[in-house]
């Protein structure tokens, strides 16, 4: 639990230096509440069901979510990726690769699962559909909770 506090801490933090009261408040404001971590959690698991209802509650909390929700999801994908690498590259425990992820090894066995489910090729039309479907919502050309739902439902299982 603290290290999944720490990794959403640094995530509030984005790239500054320090970690403020501000950071700090974000994640005691957000920490009991359905987040990114539990959409992607449940994405991971494919949950569907449930990958809705986070959505829901997401947009219901917050009508300009979209991107934000975007960007957890290039995070899990950015370490689906690199969990492939690993793999391939002969790194089968959970430890090693939570050792490179910097991750605890315990939230590492669903990612294991989750990049297996996906070829290369596939996570590739993973980061394309993505960055068009960022560039859609920033230009008001496709609704943000729509748009986000269907690239779910698309790339789930």
């Amino acid at each position: 639990l603290l290290a999944e506090g720490l990794v959403k801490l640094a995530l509030y933090a984005k790239d500054k230096n320090e970690i403020g009261l501000v950071e700090a408040g974000l994640l005691s404001e957000h920490g009991t509440n359905l987040d990114n971590f539990a959409l992607v959690n449940a994405f991971s698991r494919n949950q569907t069901g449930k990958v809705i209802g986070i959505i829901d509650e997401l947009f219901a909390e917050d009508n300009e979510v979209g991107p934000e929700i975007l960007g957890g999801l290039n995070w899990h994908f950015k370490r689906l990726w690199r969990v492939q690498e690993l793999l391939a590259s002969g790194h089968n425990t959970p430890y090693e690769i939570a050792k490179d992820l910097r991750m605890p090894s315990h939230f590492v066995n669903d990612l294991i699962s989750h990049a297996k489910r996906f070829s290369r090729d596939r996570l590739s039309q993973v980061f394309e559909a993505l960055y068009e479907l960022d560039v859609q919502i920033k230009r008001g050309m496709i609704n943000p909770r729509a748009g986000i739902e269907s690239f779910l439902i698309r790339f789930s299982g």
